[in-house]
């Protein structure tokens, strides 16, 4: 995790002579499309692109397990009382 980040932070310096979190908005998003977008893929960025995937894949198993995640979703939740079910109507 921490050399994703000294990844980014590393190529941000050499593209734009800053780190990724002193870059402006339209740097920041540059350098996240490249690894994002395989159609702006570039060979230099292959140890960045596992670095985002991983970091995509957290961020959305962290957001659908939250309970706005979930009611997003239409998850109702674990039931702790279940509505009373109609018995067996055949002989």
């Amino acid at each position: 995790f921490l050399a994703g980040l000294d990844w980014i932070n590393a190529r941000s310096k050499s593209e734009f002579g800053r780190k990724f979190l002193d870059c402006n908005a339209e740097q920041q998003k540059g350098l996240l499309e490249v690894l994002a977008y395989k159609a702006k893929y570039k060979p230099l960025t292959e140890a960045g692109r596992d670095f985002f995937q991983m970091m995509r894949d957290y961020t959305v198993v962290g957001y659908y397990t939250t309970k706005i995640g979930l009611e997003s979703l239409g998850y109702p939740g674990l039931r702790t009382a279940w509505p009373k079910m109609p018995g067996c109507t055949h002989p």
